[in-house]
């Protein structure tokens, strides 16, 4: 018997088991779960957990990020409102936050501290206050769309969401799934609102 070649097989075994083992293990990250397509993830605890803990929540702050005179800023609306009617429906203090970049990367913040028939401006460190201030409250942040990701993704951190669409077309679904995880009868509030409209727009 050759013992160098066994040898040689054994170590390459073994370096290639290893390989396996370190790639298996790299996760970026701990928790993950697969909801209608989209990830739901975690590094903080078991997304299913957060759901349950952050829909006993009363305070909410819908935090989202613009840049005007990009394409999506009529998608990331219409997630907003959306995220809005959702919350209202369930007697969470919605909290909506806008923030407006310009071309030169100044920033201009609006919000209704709650009540949707206010609207006060606001400048970037009475923003930043206000966000800060909500140290209670369930943050969830509406990102650009990232064409990197196999799938859209929400994650989860410390009285934390970030909804991170694949693309433009899916702000709305990914936005509406992270709430219904949350919220079972989105749904139905949904087709409420649309029935509504429907009846005022005849």
């Amino acid at each position: 018997m050759d013992y160098k070649k066994v040898s040689i097989i054994v170590l390459a075994l073994v370096l290639v088991l290893a390989l396996a083992l370190f790639f298996l293990s790299f996760q970026e990250f701990r928790f993950s779960r697969e909801y209608n397509g989209i990830m739901f993830v975690s590094n903080y605890n078991d997304p299913n957990q957060m759901l349950k803990d952050f829909s006993s929540k009363k305070t909410f702050f819908s935090i989202l990020t613009r840049y005007p005179k990009s394409n999506t800023v009529q998608y990331l609306d219409n997630a907003t409102v959306l995220e809005s009617l959702i919350l209202n429906g369930n007697d969470k203090n919605a909290v909506q936050i806008i923030r407006d970049l310009d071309s030169k990367g100044e920033e201009y913040c609006n919000t209704n501290y709650g009540n949707h028939k206010t609207s006060v401006n606001l400048n970037k460190e009475q923003c930043d206050l206000l966000i800060a201030s909500g140290k209670d409250a369930v943050k969830i942040y509406l990102n650009f769309p990232n064409t990197s990701l196999q799938k859209p993704r929400i994650v989860f951190g410390e009285n934390e969401i970030q909804i991170m669409p694949q693309s433009y077309k899916d702000i709305s679904t990914t936005t509406f799934y992270s709430l219904e995880a949350m919220f079972p009868n989105a749904t139905d509030l949904v087709s409420k609102a649309n029935g509504i409209l429907v009846k005022v727009g005849q």
